[in-house]
């Protein structure tokens, strides 16, 4: 049986996270990603665990001159149209939105949202916190079983867009680990 790290969608996820980190290492920052400390078989979530209750981390943890901030990194296609708010959003679960806000109280990190859009190759940046102001929240499970919380696309700042778009990325991953099969230390 194929673990979730074999999924398609986990594979993007950390293809978005190695472009995220290359990008913020040219800027200068020092990256930490606490994915790698997640579980002796990485099966698990990234926690700060706490007494009553555990929250999970940010994809990236970043410094630089004396100053932190934590990341999120997520991949889409595109960005979604809502026809009530006519415009462009993204989107991401509402118990992570949550957990992350916890977390920025907590630590006193800031917490940002980066978005890598895959059609565009847009890099849009934005502090959670402040995209929350702005956002509208769907707490049916339709999509996710505790809601989702969408953030308008004109709201992020744009860090960088590729010179192509990152088109290829899922069919790449698709081919790699399929490649991987069969070989020592490739999925089952």
């Amino acid at each position: 049986m194929r673990s979730i790290r074999d999924s398609l969608e986990w594979l993007r996820g950390r293809e978005g996270e190695r472009r995220a980190i290359v990008w913020f290492q040219r800027q200068g920052f020092y990256v930490a990603v606490p994915a790698d400390y997640s579980g002796l078989n990485g099966d698990r979530a990234p926690l700060a665990q706490g007494r009553h209750k555990a929250l999970i981390l940010p994809d990236l943890d970043l410094a630089r001159g004396g100053e932190r901030a934590s990341v999120e990194v997520k991949c889409k296609t595109e960005p979604t149209w809502w026809f009530k708010g006519h415009r462009y959003e993204h989107g991401i679960a509402l118990r992570l939105h949550r957990s992350y806000l916890v977390y920025q109280w907590e630590t006193g990190t800031p917490v940002y949202l980066l978005v890598i859009e895959l059609t565009t190759g847009e890099f849009l940046f934005g502090k959670l916190d402040e995209l929350e102001q702005l956002a509208h929240i769907d707490e049916s499970d339709k999509m996710e079983p505790d809601g989702m919380i969408f953030y308008p696309k004109d709201a992020f700042t744009l860090l960088e867009r590729t010179q192509e778009p990152i088109l290829n990325v899922p069919l790449q991953l698709a081919l790699n680990m399929f490649a991987d099969e069969g070989r020592p230390g490739g999925s089952p």
